[in-house]
Parts: C-alpha cells; structure tokens; sequence
C-alpha cells in the first residue's frame, strides 16, 4: 500500500446491489429504519482483525458463493493463495476486522454471494481506486487492477485511514457535519468517518450496513 487517497466512488453499481441486497434467497434484509447514518460502525469493531478465523472465513464463503474457488497471487508476500487466505491474511496485516473485507467486497462488486462472478467483477473486488470520472485505464487504477490487489487495498486503506485521518483535511472527520446525497451527516467516529470518506454518499454506506447486519447482526 503506497496511494491512500480514494476519489469520490462510482455510484451505480452501488445502486444496484442495494435494491438486489433484500433479493437473495433464504436471507432476510436489514430493517432500514434502525439504520443511523452518523455511526455505523464502532472503531473496535472496524479493528477486530480476530473477528474471524480461516476456517470461518472459509466456510462463509463456501456458504454463499464460490470464491473458495478462486486464487490469486498475493502482493504483500508473492504467494499463491486461495481468497479465505487472502482475506485472512489481509485482515492480519492491517488489523482490520475481516467482517469488514468481506462486506466491503460485497457493497461493492457483489462478489461475496456470486456463483459465477465476472473477471471484472474480481479485478475490482473492492472498488478501490475507481472514481466518479475516473477511467480503469489510468495509471493508479492499474496499479490495484487483479483481486489480490484489491483485497490488500481494500484493508489496507482502512488501516491507513484509521491511522492518519486526522492528518489530512480532505478526508472525512468525525465530528463534522457533511452534505451528502442531501443528508446532513455527521460521522459519530473514525470508522464511520473512514466509510464515507471511501464511498462519500449515503446509499453506498447504507447498503454497507445492510450487508453487514444481514450477515453479522444480531439475530443474523
């Protein structure tokens, strides 16, 4: 992880995954209502890189999906590895929960839950580096193309952001109100500050937080 700095996100896909979120079979959606926009997230959780084992990890994906299938190189170590090691090990490095890696995955290339996920789909697993405006062929967007590299930029962003938020004014602060997607927002914390700095409107982060409380809410 060399470049931090993620521009405004593209939004349509985001759209879609949001009105498919409540369509997968056997699932039950997040009540919409109980979502605050101002904290979704506590920091302990957004940094509890033990929040799942391989095995977990591993099951969870055989479960929903089948990116237990799929393998790529990994840029932190050069090895080869499957996508639980990959998610795991990114956790790992950048103390971010794993719960996050997965979602994040989800919101934004709905990967997760994909039985037959496209190679672009896979290329930008996270979103990272893509932009409103932007164009997949620049420089710094190919530097992250391939899945592997998403993963670990994925996390790895996290990390940098929790790290040095308050450093840098461009990113979102807690504690500072924001007009986004006409809502008054006003992150309650790091970690939710970190989301909307990622994904800087509100259905983006809304369906984070369905995604998440779907899979790991109470009752889920």
């Amino acid at each position: 992880m060399t470049d931090h700095k993620k521009p405004p996100r593209k939004t349509w896909l985001i759209v879609f995954l949001l009105i498919t979120a409540s369509l997968v079979p056997g699932q039950t959606p997040a009540v919409a209502a109980h979502f605050n926009p101002n904290y979704i997230i506590s920091d302990s959780e957004m940094r509890d890189a033990n929040a799942m084992s391989f095995g977990d990890i591993y099951s969870f994906l055989g479960q929903r999906g089948s990116l237990n299938n799929q393998f790529d190189i990994d840029p932190a170590d050069g090895l080869l590895k499957g996508t639980a090691q990959l998610v795991d090990d990114a956790a790992k490095r950048y103390s971010i929960n794993p719960k996050y890696v997965l979602v994040l995955m989800q919101k934004e290339s709905g990967v997760i839950e994909s039985t037959a996920p496209t190679a672009k789909r896979l290329e930008w697993a996270t979103g990272y580096a893509l932009c409103d405006g932007c164009y997949k062929s620049s420089d710094l967007a190919q530097k992250y193309k391939g899945f592997s590299k998403q993963i670990d930029a994925g996390a790895g962003w996290m990390d940098w952001y929790l790290t040095n938020a308050t450093n840098f004014s461009y990113l979102k602060q807690p504690g500072i109100t924001y007009a986004l997607s006409g809502t008054q927002i006003t992150p309650a914390n790091l970690a939710t500050a970190g989301l909307y700095s990622y994904t800087p409107h509100l259905h983006g982060n809304q369906l984070f937080w369905n995604i998440w409380q779907r899979w790991f809410g109470e009752g889920a």
